[in-house]
């Protein structure tokens, strides 16, 4: 899982330019920034496929899935694959249906906490030598996103309105740039 998502611009002469995805971290990631603890629903954003497998899991009897499913998970940290526990002996322990919904939680915090637990650890660190955690405390994580991401849609005229080039970097900007010929 990354925690960092791209952007596609596409602009029309005289139009704005429509941002196709609108995310630069995942939704679990700005949580992550303001302490708040990340949920099964905030996996669908992550990973589709896997979002709906835990629906699946979670309104249907566990005996109609075909195969037996322990507290444990293929995690990627890396470029590695390994498997890991979800609690003590996890490998070992069947998920019920009295279960589910704690190997759901566990699961869920694996894969967008405990796999990236290093990479988050140095990206906070770094974050709140900036901007201490007691101020942004006080947002949400759609606020958040909204702060450090921007508007999903970007005004080409109002852009170019307000920007200033200096004449060399135009030049430069004017002989390579697809972007410079798809605003104008």
């Amino acid at each position: 899982h990354t925690l960092l998502h791209t952007q596609l611009l596409q602009a029309h002469p005289g139009q704005e330019c429509q941002v196709t995805h609108t995310h630069y971290f995942t939704h679990s990631f700005y949580k992550h920034i303001l302490g708040k603890s990340v949920r099964y629903t905030d996996m669908e954003s992550e990973d589709y496929p896997f979002f709906q497998g835990l629906v699946y899991l979670l309104e249907n009897n566990v005996s109609t899935l075909g195969y037996e499913l322990t507290f444990s998970t293929e995690v990627q940290e890396f470029g590695v694959c390994e498997v890991r526990d979800l609690k003590p002996n996890g490998g070992n322990i069947i998920v019920t249906e009295e279960n589910k919904k704690e190997y759901v939680h566990l699961v869920c915090q694996m894969k967008m906490t405990g796999a990236i637990r290093k990479q988050l650890s140095a990206y906070l660190e770094g974050f709140y030598e900036i901007i201490p955690k007691r101020l942004i405390s006080i947002f949400t994580e759609q606020e958040l996103e909204l702060l450090i991401s921007g508007l999903p849609t970007i005004d080409i005229d109002d852009l170019k309105a307000n920007t200033e080039i200096p004449l060399s970097v135009e030049k430069q900007w004017n002989t390579g740039c697809s972007y410079v010929k798809a605003c104008d």
